[in-house]
């Protein structure tokens, strides 16, 4: 299970699960994503493993548990014809469900540098005129 954890230059989180089964017959398998609600077709690589894989804004991008639900074929298509005729998805019953943790991505500093400067440069513009003055009178 893998997240992007560094989102200071990047304008998406990209997640990836490896998934491992044993024995898991049907070649078409789907996965349900929550939150987001996202269907995905999962990737079979050799031997027992899934791959599955999305991305999301980073402003959207929520910490915490996504709910992987793998479900078949029939089921994805219950669930897009639902949501093509304007209706909330039905609640089918998965093959197999799972757990991916984002546990939030950092987006840089509070301060930049370049604003930590301008604010210190004032800063010392403003004791040497303070100093100034009072050296002159």
């Amino acid at each position: 299970m893998y997240t992007t954890l560094d989102a200071s230059i990047l304008t998406s989180i990209a997640y990836v699960a490896t998934i491992e089964t044993s024995g898991c017959p049907a070649d078409n398998l789907y996965a349900e994503v929550t939150p987001g609600n996202h269907l995905l077709q999962l990737a079979r690589t050799s031997g027992n493993k899934l791959i599955l894989s999305w991305t999301e804004d980073t402003a959207k991008a929520t910490r915490g548990d996504h709910k992987i639900n793998i479900i078949n074929e029939d089921s994805y298509n219950q669930i897009k014809k639902a949501v093509k005729a304007g209706q909330s998805p039905p609640s089918v019953t998965p093959i197999a469900t799972t757990n991916l943790n984002h546990p939030g991505a950092y987006n840089g500093p509070w301060l930049n540098s370049e604003h930590l400067a301008a604010i210190l440069g004032i800063g010392v513009t403003y004791i040497a005129i303070s100093q100034r003055a009072k050296l002159v009178s």
